[in-house]
């Protein structure tokens, strides 16, 4: 049957075999202490009134400085200045007259292991997303150049067009001042035809060759547009 052991406020439930109650007892404690220890090391320890001069691992000598509380990854420290000295940068030595446990030192290595992992995965995160804008930005630029070539290459045709309908509204325009010219003059006319002192009005044959002239060269302009660009 299962039993539930209680082991201070620890609360464990195990299936646990008849005749091994008093090992279960025994594992439970252990247990629970080892909870309690491993907990214990998640507090910071708080130095008081305590000085000390030491080497870390790199060489440098720390002189007097007062020792302000050792955290999960280190001992932070003051004096000229201030700072934290990482335990894996303390030699057991100095570890053990600092009252450091072990435990706290595994906790820290394993703490900067899982540090390094994601500042890796960060560093990865923030190149890739780097690399895919750089990326991006060059598709656009190329997008851009494209663009602008076949803007270039359109051009020509473009032009062309403009000067078709350039020609087209000049002839157009000529057109209208030729009928409203040619009525005005046939109501001159009519109104004068039995004025001996009134002129003969016309309109000049020159106006309408040159609107056939320019017809010509219109349909000349459409023909080339055709050839080059309706495809």
């Amino acid at each position: 049957m299962g039993q539930v052991v209680k082991a201070g406020r620890l609360r464990i439930g195990l299936a646990i075999p008849r005749g091994t109650r008093i090992l279960a007892t025994r594992a439970m404690k252990w247990l629970y202490f080892a909870f309690l220890a491993s907990a214990a090391l998640a507090q910071d320890i708080t130095f008081t009134n305590r000085t000390a001069t030491f080497t870390n691992l790199d060489g440098r000598v720390f002189t007097n400085v007062t020792l302000v509380k050792a955290n999960d990854y280190g001992i932070m420290w003051k004096g000229d200045g201030m700072g934290l000295i990482p335990y894996t940068k303390l030699s057991p030595e100095v570890l053990e007259s600092f009252g450091i446990q072990r435990g706290r030192v595994e906790r820290a290595k394993a703490l900067e292991k899982r540090q390094a992992a994601l500042e890796a995965q960060r560093r990865a995160a923030t190149a890739a997303a780097l690399q895919q804008d750089s990326a991006k930005k060059q598709l656009d630029q190329q997008a851009r150049l494209e663009a602008r070539a076949a803007e270039e290459r359109d051009a020509p045709r473009k032009a062309a067009l403009a000067e078709i309908e350039s020609l087209e509204a000049q002839i157009k325009a000529a057109r209208a001042d030729v009928r409203h010219t040619a009525a005005a003059v046939h109501d001159y006319n009519m109104a004068n035809m039995n004025n001996p002192n009134a002129g003969y009005a016309y309109v000049k044959e020159t106006a309408i060759v040159n609107i056939e002239d320019a017809e010509d060269r219109l349909r000349e302009l459409k023909k080339d547009y055709a050839a080059k660009y309706s495809k």
